[in-house]
């Protein structure tokens, strides 16, 4: 399914959204909205979108770019009290930058880490997140 744009907006649940095939066409936006939730997204890098636009209020959430990433992605994620997975494929340059309450921010894989900014390298299209969180925990992991 050709997918241009994408709006999910849910309140208290569980729910799992896989991208399992690369989006044939540019995605423009991917917005996800959800109140006291466990969340997951699977394939971030099939769906490419040039815009992401996750917001969570209290819960669980799990974010992974793995797939074929097509354009570079601009995503802004605001999560509250909260334990936050983002995936990134190794090789896959990204840039996080991170923001808001108090966070205990666990890397694993090959970071660069300067003040609340994570960097890796690679080559390809780039992946840039600004991360607005309240109090929580944060899994960046490079693999």
């Amino acid at each position: 399914v050709a997918l241009t744009r994408l709006n999910i907006q849910d309140g208290a649940s569980q729910a799992e959204v896989r991208f399992e095939e690369p989006n044939p066409v540019q995605m423009e936006s991917l917005r996800y909205r959800t109140g006291a939730s466990e969340v997951s997204l699977y394939g971030l890098g099939n769906a490419s979108p040039a815009f992401l636009n996750f917001e969570g209020g209290t819960g669980s959430y799990t974010l992974d770019f793995s797939g074929s990433l097509q354009q570079d992605i601009q995503a802004s994620i605001s999560a509250g009290v909260s334990s936050l997975k983002i995936i990134i494929p190794a090789g896959t340059p990204a840039r996080v930058v991170i923001s808001g309450g108090l966070n205990n921010v666990q890397p694993r894989g090959s970071w660069n880490i300067s003040n609340n900014v994570y960097e890796t390298s690679g080559s390809g299209p780039k992946i840039e997140i600004n991360l607005n969180m309240g109090v929580g925990n944060l899994e960046l992991i490079s693999e």
